[in-house]
């Protein structure tokens, strides 16, 4: 799953390192970049329509998340402005493309997606504000995750900088890892999960295994 790293990431990367800029991705942000990997396409049994549908939908996503991602870093703006602008962006969004994308797949195929997702989210995914609510994370919690949220960040990073940029079409920048690094960045990315999941209480714990589901590989 990691071979495609958010293409949300790479864009947003890119735009902002001519800005010279650090932008990281917010938790909220859902990866439907999944559903166009072979893999997951596999697991919810993807027909080649909806298929095409659905990479008509992350097009248009990607050409809009651009325009505007790309206002906001054209003229000078902080560190701290330009974060706050992307996270607003991809909050505003992301709920539409969602609707969009539960108009091409089953109920069903959207559960698994949802779980399969949260999953490859890692850490991340305990930060969205809708799994606070559900698991009921406290400050602390959400504190000591925040941590390792971060710490994920740097690794994942610094695992960047390593690795063959490709370009998308339409101006936009895919990071691919070799092997031997994309399986180091997996067990980094276990441990970090296991390790915030360790912060959780045990019906915490049983609520994530119930909103992830069986494990995708």
């Amino acid at each position: 799953m990691l071979r495609s790293i958010i293409v949300a990431v790479a864009l947003i990367s890119a735009v902002a390192a001519q800005a010279q800029l650090r932008i990281r991705l917010g938790g909220n942000a859902v990866n439907y970049q999944l559903l166009l990997q072979d893999s997951a396409g596999k697991e919810l049994k993807i027909t080649p329509d909806q298929k095409k549908k659905i990479e008509g939908e992350l097009e248009n996503y990607r050409q809009t998340m651009q325009s505007e991602i790309q206002s906001v870093f054209s003229g000078g703006v902080s560190q701290e402005d330009a974060q706050k602008a992307v996270d607003e962006i991809l909050s505003k969004l992301q709920p539409d493309l969602k609707k969009r994308i539960a108009k091409v797949l089953s109920e069903d195929q959207m559960k698994r997606f949802s779980q399969i997702e949260l999953q490859s989210a890692g850490v991340k995914a305990l930060q969205r504000d809708e799994i606070v609510k559900t698991l009921d994370i406290t400050k602390d919690q959400a504190a000591k995750i925040a941590k390792l949220s971060q710490e994920m960040d740097d690794i994942q990073e610094k695992a960047m900088e390593n690795a063959e940029r490709e370009t998308v079409p339409g101006g936009g920048v895919r990071f691919v890892l070799g092997a031997a690094e994309e399986k180091k960045l997996a067990e980094a990315r276990k441990k970090n999960l296991q390790q915030a999941l360790a912060v959780l209480t045990e019906d915490q714990q049983k609520k994530w295994a119930e909103l992830t589901g069986p494990e995708f590989k």
